[in-house]
């Protein structure tokens, strides 16, 4: 495993991240935009995802993303149950706020700072910890940030020592470059992949600049980049992917199969599919969430698999038919 700095933040962490989403449990959940949907990933084993957490750590990956709203807190209590009394501080714990469902399965948003400070503690809880390396807002809206509180709890959560570093999950890259030109933030979340580029136009360099830590997600595409899945691919009910059209997995499949030239020996597709964030300068870590211990050692061994080169990353922007976006 490599290891790089988190920014300008004092913190080294490992290039490939565990994300623990998928360890949340299946949930099914009612959003204004999509009606009832399956917000998880099937079925987990807690005792089995327990042992995946600290076979990670024996892989050398030290950095661990989570959140409130992954299997409605289950995810956290989870990571908490494998991390105490186990090498805690070996770990750099991210988790989110923001985000959650009420009782009856209700997705909300609420960045209040009275409700950011009152579900952190419930993190912390469940997390079994007085304190999280990096705490994260989840997805909030122009209008959040505009409205100011948000960024008041996590200048209070910092300063109270409930988290060392603080920063946002972000959707638009815009809202980036709005809050670098604020300051306060340590870190951001971005959404990074073979077939999404957005933040490497203007807001990775700016980042960069500022010192923000850059932990990029979505590298897989749902699975889908990794080429382990085709149109025909069935998902349980209780995964999150059960409920797109045939069209959209047709199509995210012939994606994944216009960039399999990427496949080479030492190198699988998955890992071709991490290394391409980790390619762009100022990115720190890219996460992979998985269930299984093999995927796992698979991902952290993409930090030492062949790089890809100038005429692969040519390559997959013209596969993608986009005007380029290689580092």
């Amino acid at each position: 495993m490599r290891y790089r700095d988190l920014g300008r933040t004092g913190l080294r962490v490992s290039e490939i991240g565990f994300g623990a989403w998928e360890i949340g449990g299946p949930l099914r959940a009612h959003f204004e935009s999509l009606g009832w949907i399956s917000h998880g990933w099937g079925e987990v084993d807690d005792d089995e995802s327990v042992r995946l957490i600290h076979a990670c750590s024996d892989l050398g990956i030290n950095f661990l993303d989570t959140a409130a709203g992954y299997g409605n807190g289950h995810s956290e209590e989870v990571v908490g149950r494998a991390l105490e009394g186990h090498r805690r501080d070996d770990w750099i714990i991210e988790t989110k706020g923001g985000e959650g469902f009420r009782p009856d399965g209700t997705n909300y948003k609420d960045f209040s700072k009275a409700h950011l400070l009152q579900q952190l503690e419930a993190s912390l809880r469940r997390l079994r910890t007085d304190r999280v390396d990096v705490y994260l807002l989840h997805g909030p809206s122009a209008a959040d940030i505009a409205a100011g509180e948000c960024l008041e709890a996590l200048a209070q959560i910092r300063r109270d020592g409930k988290a060392r570093l603080v920063g946002v999950s972000l959707g638009p890259p815009a809202m980036g470059l709005d809050l670098v030109g604020r300051g306060g933030i340590d870190v951001f979340q971005v959404s990074l992949s073979l077939t999404d580029v957005a933040v490497t136009a203007a807001l990775l360099p700016a980042a960069a600049a500022a010192g923000i830590g850059i932990v990029a997600r979505c590298a897989f595409g749902a699975g889908f980049l990794t080429g382990a899945i085709d149109a025909g691919t069935a998902f349980s009910a209780q995964d999150r992917r059960s409920w797109q059209s045939a069209e959209s997995k047709a199509a995210r499949a012939e994606t994944a199969r216009r960039l399999a030239f990427l496949v080479r020996p030492g190198r699988t597709q998955a890992q071709a599919c991490l290394q391409f964030p980790l390619a762009f300068p100022g990115v720190s870590t890219v996460i992979a969430g998985s269930k299984s211990l093999e995927h796992m050692r698979e991902n952290a061994a993409a930090a030492a698999a062949p790089a890809l080169t100038a005429a692969e990353l040519a390559g997959i922007e013209s596969a993608l038919g986009r005007a380029t976006a290689s580092p």
